[in-house]
């Protein structure tokens, strides 16, 4: 039988070893403690690690433990808070900021654009930083074929900004784990987080994706329903972005993007629940039909309605929209 004092060494090791939520009875197989004594002295050194706040019981339950995290991170708030020079769609520039380790959400339906805006967000990102000293683009792609990614990418004004002598974006292949391979300090797009079920995960990694950013940015595509609030993940999803967009087509009228979440207002003015019906120009430039507003369900009736008399040659709006 072993002694306490090597026990308390033991099992220290073990849980220093063992991070996240952990049971007595882990300890004990992984240890190969005995029946009897060796157990009660688990127990006693189990208590007094919590009492010393080194570890803590987990939802209250009995025998079920987790290191407690107590690592404090001091924020230097003599640092000059900077938004970053990033590229929006839609005049996106005009109504929010994005800082440093800011997520970026565009929630969308299928064939909803979400690829083109996460495209067009590398694109002119990556076309400024040839004026300018931007990070490095990482583009982590999970649906598309090289061979398919190349036919979009070559609608782009600038095609080899992605491949040949002037690349500045990296283009991956990548379907789940984003975290562990995020670039601290670049922009980084991930298009998308594809979940079949246990839509719930989509906020812890969205959090663990946050957690890995340095000074840099992630733009993250997550799927939606057509006509539903969130992204698949429900509310959950709006918790560490700064700025959620969602994306809803619109046919045969165009496209809408609305205004979800945004955290850092660049006027007075609120733009959450703003939203701007838009087209798409040779499959990738983001042309506006209207300016920014606030639409209710019955507003969108009446802004189709209007749509459809112009395509019939009605001129003029049959619906004015007013902040």
């Amino acid at each position: 039988m072993r002694h306490y004092t090597d026990l308390v060494a033991q099992i220290g090791l073990w849980i220093e070893d063992n991070p996240g939520i952990f049971t007595s009875r882990q300890i004990d197989d992984d240890l190969g403690l005995s029946p009897g004594q060796e157990k009660k002295y688990r127990s006693i050194i189990l208590n007094r690690l919590a009492q010393k706040g080194i570890i803590r019981k987990e939802g209250g339950q009995s025998g079920k433990w987790v290191k407690r995290e107590t690592d404090l991170e001091i924020l230097d708030l003599s640092k000059e808070d900077t938004p970053v020079n990033m590229p929006l769609p839609l005049g996106l520039n005009d109504l929010v900021e994005i800082y440093p380790r800011d997520i970026i959400l565009i929630a969308g339906a299928p064939n909803a654009g979400k690829t083109t805006m996460a495209l067009w967000i590398a694109h002119e990102y990556a076309r400024q930083s040839a004026q300018s000293a931007h990070q490095s683009v990482h583009y982590f792609n999970s649906e598309t074929t090289a061979p398919g990614l190349k036919r979009i990418i070559k609608r782009y004004p600038m095609p080899e900004l992605f491949y040949g002598e002037g690349q500045k974006i990296m283009c991956y292949s990548r379907n789940d784990n984003f975290a562990d391979v995020i670039f601290r300090d670049g922009l980084n797009i991930v298009d998308y987080l594809e979940l079949h079920d246990n839509f719930y995960l989509v906020g812890d990694m969205l959090k663990s994706i946050h957690d890995h950013l340095g000074d840099g940015i992630a733009v993250v595509c997550v799927q939606r329903k057509p006509g539903a609030a969130y992204a698949k993940g429900g509310a959950i999803t709006l918790e560490k972005p700064r700025l959620v967009i969602n994306l809803e087509a619109n046919p045969p009228h165009g496209y809408i993007c609305k205004i979800v979440k945004a955290k850092n207002w660049k006027t007075d003015t609120n733009p959450n629940a703003l939203e701007i019906d838009f087209y798409l120009k040779d499959g990738w430039d983001f042309i506006p039909k209207s300016d920014w507003r606030y639409v209710t369900e019955t507003d969108r009736v009446k802004i189709n309605n209007a749509y459809l008399k112009e395509k019939n040659g009605v001129k003029g709006y049959a619906f004015t929209f007013t902040l």
